[in-house]
């Protein structure tokens, strides 16, 4: 059987394919409220190692909160397992949709549970995929998975560190503005 990897960037040593995530806080394509009406659940991965990085990276520096012990995670789904696959073309080709729309289409294909997984393009990379992977599709068990350790390179948690200590103080705004330059 063939697959198809994508990658999840996730907190070492938490079950990070529970799906209880999207019960929690909303997500690009998941209503954490309706999930949680619902008992719906999922998680969320993407095409690639960077964009999964990317994608982490983006939710640090959102919520700035220092970085735990983190795990990269290869999501193998068999290649014969249908995809629903979100055309933004049939919104007029216009791309970013809203984030209630989006909510509204991913939450909607995960209570109708006809598809594993949703692919989804990604905000943050143009032309580039994520996956909304619905946890409590009756195939979901067929999903592999192992993780391996991942790092952050020190420049980027610098960065990050430093939008910590901003939160304190107007002091460290040029030291962000010199990380960016180097």
């Amino acid at each position: 059987m063939e697959y198809q990897n994508v990658y999840r960037i996730a907190v070492k040593g938490q079950d990070n394919l529970s799906g209880i995530g999207c019960t929690i806080a909303d997500g690009r394509w998941s209503d954490s409220q309706i999930c949680s009406e619902k008992n719906l659940r999922a998680v969320y991965a993407s095409q690639s190692k960077a964009l999964a990085s990317l994608e982490f990276l983006e939710k640090l520096l959102t919520y700035v909160v220092p970085v735990p012990p983190l795990q990269m995670m290869v999501i193998n789904i068999p290649t014969s397992f249908p995809e629903s696959e979100y055309d933004y073309l049939g919104f007029g080709g216009s791309w970013p949709i809203s984030e209630r729309t989006s909510r509204s289409i991913g939450t909607t294909i995960l209570e109708e549970n006809e598809f594993l997984f949703l692919k989804v393009p990604s905000i943050i990379v143009d032309e580039e995929y994520n996956y909304l992977i619905n946890v409590q599709h009756p195939r979901f068990k067929e999903i592999t998975f192992r993780s391996q350790p991942f790092t952050y390179h020190p420049k980027l948690t610098a960065i990050q560190a430093l939008l910590l200590k901003y939160q304190l103080g107007e002091e460290y705004k040029q030291r962000i503005k010199e990380a960016f330059i180097d």
